[in-house]
This record gives C-alpha cells, structure tokens and sequence, in this order.
C-alpha cells in the first residue's frame, strides 16, 4: 500500500458532521496557541484543505477541488475567489506574494492571479515538471518544488530554472535558516550554502521545517532535528503519538508548533512536546499550520472522528 493511498483512506475516517456547530475546518490562535478559535465561516463542510498562505493582511487557502478563499477581517468570513484556476486538476500549492495569489497544482504547473482571483494565466515557462508541491519566496527568488527537482524564477529571462534535482526527485517542503536552504524531498533532505549536498539519506520525507536554530526533518514515522544544520539529526518524537508523523513545524515568538494528526502540538523545554488543544476538536488532525505577525493558522481537511 503505498503512503498516498494510506492516507486518504485514514482521512475518510474524519467525515463532516455539519450538526456539530463547534467543529470547524480553520482556527486562529491570538496566544501562540494556548487557544484556538473556530474561523470556518464560509466555508464548505467537504472541502479538503490542500494550502494556506499568508502575506501581510491576506489570509487565504486553496482547496483541491474547491478553488482558493480569502478571509474577510471585517465580516471574519471566507468567500471563495470568483475563478478556479483549472477545471481539470487538483490544487496541491498555494502562495501569496506582493498582492500576487500564486497556485500550484498536480499536473498542470503554476497560476497567478493580479486580480484577487478573478482572473489566473499560466505560469510555467521553464518547467520541466508540472506537479507543484511547494511554492515559496526565499529572499528575491521563487521557488516550486516539483515531483522533478527545486526550480527557481529568473525574472531576467521570466523562466523557471532548475535550482537543484533531476526527474524523480519529489520536493515536498522548503525552508530556509540562516542563509543556508534546505529541502525535504523523497530521496532524503538537502541543503544548499555555497552547493547542494545530502544531509539525510534513506529517508522519505513529506516536508521539512525550523524554528530560529533548528531545522526539523518530517519522516513519515517519526520527527528528527538538526541543532548543527543537517551535520547530525535525533529523534524529536518525545510526547508525541507513536508512529505517527508530524505534517508542520512552525515557530511564532518563540514558541514552536507542530501539526499533528491529533491536534496542535507546543515544544516545552522539559516534557517535549506537549498538546495544545484548547478550543479545538478531540483529535483534530493539522495539516497546515502558519503563521501571521499577530496570530497563528491551522487547519484541516475535514472534522475529526467521535
């Protein structure tokens, strides 16, 4: 059974119930998550939450089938962008740069949209590989993880190139630390300071996170960190659930997060990691969590099981 079928059979466990009122999709923390709020207005019951992203004030999320909503502050309601970008495929990535909504998707390449999603145009030029996993702004320069390597976007010659990789390298997350980049891939995670070398090997990793000293490698069985950037890795599993993985790894003024299958994990620096559920559902699983300047995101794909 491959991991992609595993997974969406355990999702078909978590069901919408939409006579349960308390139980929403999207939650904001405004303590660093010691509590969370219910922020779904708006929102379908059966959408599966594939992105968020976050840019100053904007506040948004793809869907795979539903297309991108943006969060109204003033109303504290979701309304969906008035086109999706394809018809005819899922949505995998979402980004927000400089008032730009950027998606990517599983088998036709990047969209942007100027508009606030009225309207989207292609944004492939380059790409060798169209399955997006990741998109992101390190510095001056765009990145998308594809199922085919690390590109980057030379606005000179208005091209994707590829960065690092070759046509069975899958990039699932990318992260950036003290000027050194790092990407978690299929094949083990790398990092780049002055070239690409490997810095965890017979791994499969679904994303790679940090916080400020550390980077944090997300195996499918268990969550590893680098305190000496990648040079040597141990488990950080400690007061998590056994066997079961990590999807994000965020921090918010000095407080690091992780999304877990059961909910919104906090680090303490004697007991590990530690729930942090307040306001949330019993075993909500998390599998995006963001940050903003003034609060923290997490949401999932739908509501947890009884």
């Amino acid at each position: 059974m491959t991991r992609l079928l595993f997974v969406v059979m355990i999702f078909t466990l978590f069901k919408a119930d939409p006579k349960k009122a308390d139980k929403g999709i999207v939650y904001f923390s405004y303590d660093n998550g010691k509590t969370w709020e219910n922020r779904s207005r708006g929102l379908p019951d059966n959408i599966f939450l594939s992105d968020i992203a976050v840019s100053n004030d904007i506040v948004a999320l793809s869907t795979k089938k539903n297309g991108v909503f943006t969060f109204n502050f003033s109303t504290e309601v979701w309304k969906g962008v008035k086109s999706i970008p394809t018809e005819n495929d899922e949505i995998n990535a979402l980004y927000v740069h400089q008032n730009n909504l950027f998606v990517g998707t599983k088998s036709n390449g990047i969209f942007i949209s100027s508009d606030q999603g009225d309207t989207w145009a292609d944004y492939n030029t380059g790409l060798q590989n169209k399955t997006i996993r990741k998109l992101i702004v390190i510095g001056d320069t765009f990145y998308a993880g594809t199922n085919g390597g690390l590109y980057f976007y030379d606005p000179l010659t208005k091209k994707w190139k590829l960065e690092y990789g070759h046509t069975s390298l899958q990039v699932n997350g990318i992260k950036e630390l003290n000027g050194e980049i790092f990407i978690g891939t299929n094949q083990g995670a790398f990092k780049k300071n002055k070239k690409w070398q490997q810095i965890m090997a017979n791994r499969s990793l679904h994303n790679i996170g940090n916080d400020r000293n550390n980077i944090y490698a997300l195996t499918y069985s268990e969550l590893f960190i680098s305190s000496d950037y990648g040079s040597t890795w141990r488990s950080d599993q400690k007061g998590m659930p056994h066997g079961m993985y990590t999807f994000q790894v965020i921090e918010k003024d000095n407080t690091v997060l992780a999304g877990q299958w059961d909910g919104v994990y906090v680090k303490t620096a004697t007991q590990g990691w530690k729930l942090s559920n307040k306001g949330l559902p019993p075993d909500f699983p998390v599998l995006e969590i963001v940050v903003t300047s003034n609060f923290v995101v997490a949401g999932s794909s739908q509501w947890s099981k009884e």
